[in-house]
């Protein structure tokens, strides 16, 4: 998907530079990953291909809602 972005230019520099990629595609798609990849609520797909997610939470409350 083409897309127009206005980033700082010494942001993805030093991105480029920490992360070693070749290219600004590259290391802005490396950074996304990564932004998902420690993301607190993950995205997971079930079997029939459609999307859910995982909650995580420590409150008890919870517990009734989904038993």
């Amino acid at each position: 998907m083409a897309t127009k972005l206005s980033l700082d230019p010494k942001l993805l520099d030093r991105a480029l530079a920490v992360s070693g990629e070749r290219t600004k595609k590259a290391a802005v798609t490396r950074a996304l990953e990564e932004f998902i990849a420690r993301s607190p609520v993950t995205l997971l797909l079930d079997t029939s291909g459609l999307p859910y997610l995982v909650m995580l939470t420590t409150d008890r409350d919870f517990l009734r809602v989904w038993q």
